[in-house]
């Protein structure tokens, strides 16, 4: 895409809210340099290099902060147009007085995502890089930042150009297959490499419930019989006394939940209230929403009292947890993580194999971050499977019309000519100065 250096001048702080050791106001348009010039009364620096200034209200000539400041010209910088940054204090004082300070010299406050989009459209990005760079922002593990930072690196945009590619080729042989019928080429060979394209978009499509994972967390159930040592359990797991305990039945009605890291993952454990008949009404409820959210978890600890071997576990695919191993003379061969909540024997491995069943620190890979991408490869590959069904049957010309169609689904996922309706939901959900 062409820059588009008429682009008017924005501004807006780039750091988090709050106080801060820096925060950054950013630039970026037709005269960012010379509003950058004007504020430090000083010449430019050189393009792209930092340098100490005083940076003064022109109008009144008073100072507002020192500062470090750089600028850079078109189209060599983040957003493909002239920018310039401001790098002050961090006192949200000072930076209002800075942006307030820019519009009065004709910049204009950015709209969320305003910087990103200029630098989608001015072809910095494409829109799957854009569609990272707010997974990177909303990520809240160590592998969901790493996958981010994969695909703005480009992997991804790399790896679906090969893809393109390699169907445009497999388009012009099916093509030529229609053109020249008496030179046609193996469709047996043809319909291998479009079933390894749609086994590879399938599995693309996949990811994006992994990427969600990385980004929101995840929720494990605490659930089981009344008096089992849930809520000690979940203390334990948290380090923290924020369920209560005690000894009569029903203590927990409603779910407490409490956060913690497990192998650069955000993990929800959430504690919820014992099974039991004869309860109130009340109970009943905690229950009901126990039982929801054993459904809904990612995964559920069903625990258990080990000196009780008569309960049996009602939901399936349950991590067993048998609690209060201290009771016991000796512990039990059978199946199950035997722990003491009471005094944290055993909760160390039991955490440990939650790490590893949740795979939190494994390599993601590339991933879909949006349910846009994730719905354009599973489309990519309903199509090339189609493809595949119809060179089985020797029918060129309905395979290249399905190959035409994957294609139009990997230029979906590359955002080659996005809707304005696709842009706006995208860059809504931006911060504003990003």
């Amino acid at each position: 895409m062409a820059v588009k250096p008429e682009s008017d001048l924005i501004v807006a702080i780039s750091s988090a809210a709050g106080t801060a050791a820096i925060g950054v106001v950013r630039l970026s348009g037709l005269g960012a340099g010379e509003c950058l010039a004007r504020l430090t009364r000083r010449d430019l620096p050189a393009a792209r290099r930092m340098v100490v200034r005083t940076v003064v209200d022109p109008a009144t000539s008073e100072p507002l902060d020192r500062a470090m400041v750089w600028w850079g010209q078109a189209p060599g910088t983040f957003t493909g147009e002239e920018m310039a940054e401001i790098h002050a204090h961090g006192n949200p004082v000072i930076l209002d007085a800075l942006v307030k300070t820019c519009v009065e010299l004709g910049a204009r406050p950015a709209e969320p995502g305003e910087f990103t989009r200029r630098a989608l459209l001015n072809g910095r990005m494409d829109l799957a890089t854009s569609e990272a760079v707010l997974a990177a922002i909303e990520a809240t593990s160590l592998a969901g930042v790493r996958a981010a930072a994969r695909v703005m690196r480009g992997d991804l945009g790399d790896r679906l150009q090969q893809q393109r590619a390699d169907l445009l080729a497999v388009a012009a042989i099916l093509e030529a297959n229609l053109d020249y019928p008496d030179d046609v080429e193996s469709s047996s060979d043809l319909a291998r490499q479009v079933g390894d394209a749609a086994g590879a978009f399938a599995a693309l499509a996949g990811t994006v419930r992994e990427a969600g994972l990385l980004i929101d967390g995840v929720d494990v159930a605490i659930v089981g019989p009344a008096n089992s040592g849930k809520s000690t359990l979940f203390n334990r797991i948290l380090g923290d006394e924020r369920a209560i305990v005690h000894a009569d039945p029903g203590t927990t009605r409603d779910v407490v939940t409490g956060e913690r890291t497990l192998g650069g993952l955000r993990v929800r454990f959430h504690d919820t209230a014992g099974f039991r008949t004869g309860g109130e009404a009340v109970e009943d409820e905690g229950m009901r929403r126990a039982r929801r959210l054993q459904s809904e978890a990612a995964v559920v600890l069903h625990v258990l009292d080990a000196t009780n071997p008569g309960f049996e576990v009602p939901f399936p695919g349950a991590v067993v947890v048998k609690n209060k191993v201290d009771l016991l003379e000796s512990r039990p061969t059978d199946g199950g993580w035997y722990v003491c909540a009471l005094d944290g024997r055993g909760v160390d491995a039991l955490l440990e194999h939650l790490r590893v069943r949740l795979a939190a620190d494994s390599d993601p890979g590339l991933v879909l971050w949006t349910a846009r991408q994730g719905a354009a490869a599973a489309a990519a590959a309903e199509h090339l499977t189609a493809a595949g069904e119809q060179l089985a049957l020797e029918e060129y010309g309905p395979a290249a019309l399905e190959v035409g169609l994957a294609l139009r689904c990997v230029d979906e996922l590359l955002g080659l000519d996005p809707t304005e309706s696709v842009l706006d939901e995208l860059f809504s959900r931006f911060c504003v100065g990003k």
